[in-house]
């Protein structure tokens, strides 16, 4: 009997190895499975500004990584990033204005580059999404948002994204675990640890889709009138972790329905940009010749 406490040690030792030995498997399986339908961005974007009068403009220069969620090259990202002034968390900068002029859609490592336009704009979700103007017979694996399980508060999710270019856009995963849920002003669960890749998927451990890593703005808005206590009221949000930039995980299926508003409204778009270019039909009246000049008699 006196060797039962080192048996039992032993056997949790071994468990546990197991345990993260299966653990580190499921994460290589996700980030094989899944790193395909990560993309990165370059955009170009005119920031417009005006203050007491005065008004200035720049041009802006960002890489974003997003999912692709249609063959066809729609793109999924997050609002914050491809146009934050946008957002409501930014009603303080009514006076700033950001335009995307150009934007480029680089597939995993590969550095050639595809032409893209913004297609569409969820405002509740803070999402966005890019059309690729001609995938050119590429093939592509996009990530599939129908059904998705339920996370129970305390699973450990993972998600897939990438580094910069400067890194050769090596994929690469983070994990966190889900500490909360939230039922307004729409049904999503917290986050807590690494995870921090706003607008791309989530998954299980069994590498199944969960939804989608976002911000959501309450429908309460706090007395912003009082300046001496707007910024304690904004410390005592970041410090209680619930701050500007809260993470959410909404559903899979709620994101599902968002996508396809946001595929209809692409391929209208790609359409009337397709009939303003070259192929449009000409509408200038022609020039009516000039009259002939009566002869003159000598």
């Amino acid at each position: 009997m006196k060797y039962m406490p080192a048996i039992a040690a032993v056997v949790f030792i071994l468990l546990t190895c197991r345990g993260e030995a299966q653990e580190a498997d499921s994460y290589q399986k996700v980030l094989q499975a899944r790193s395909a339908s990560i993309v990165t961005l370059r955009v170009v974007s005119k920031l417009d500004m005006s203050m007491a009068g005065q008004s200035q403009s720049r041009e802006m220069r960002t890489e974003i990584q997003g999912v692709l969620v249609d063959k066809d090259g729609l793109v999924m990202v997050s609002t914050m990033f491809m146009n934050p002034y946008s957002m409501n968390l930014n009603e303080g900068a009514a006076g700033v204005k950001m335009t995307p002029t150009s934007i480029k859609v680089v597939f995993g490592d590969d550095d050639k580059e595809y032409n893209a336009f913004l297609a569409a704009t969820d405002t509740k979700l803070n999402l966005s999404f890019v059309q690729i103007e001609d995938i050119a017979g590429k093939t592509v694996v996009p990530a599939a948002f129908t059904g998705g399980p339920t996370p129970a508060i305390g699973e450990r999710l993972v998600s897939v994204s990438r580094m910069s270019r400067g890194y050769d856009y090596s994929a690469f995963y983070q994990t966190g675990r889900v500490n909360g849920e939230i039922a307004r002003p729409r049904r999503a669960w917290m986050i807590e640890g690494g995870i921090s890749g706003f607008g791309l998927p989530v998954y299980s451990l069994n590498n199944e889709l969960v939804g989608v890593l976002t911000t959501i703005q309450s429908t309460i808005k706090e007395d912003s009138q009082n300046p001496d206590t707007m910024g304690m009221q904004m410390a005592l949000r970041m410090m209680s972790g619930g701050g500007m930039l809260q993470p959410f995980l909404v559903p899979a299926s709620m994101v599902d329905g968002v996508i396809g508003q946001a595929k209809t409204r692409a391929h209208e778009l790609a359409a009337k940009r397709k009939a303003g270019g070259t192929e449009a039909p000409k509408t200038e009246t022609p020039a009516k010749a000039p009259a002939k000049k009566p002869a003159t008699k000598k």
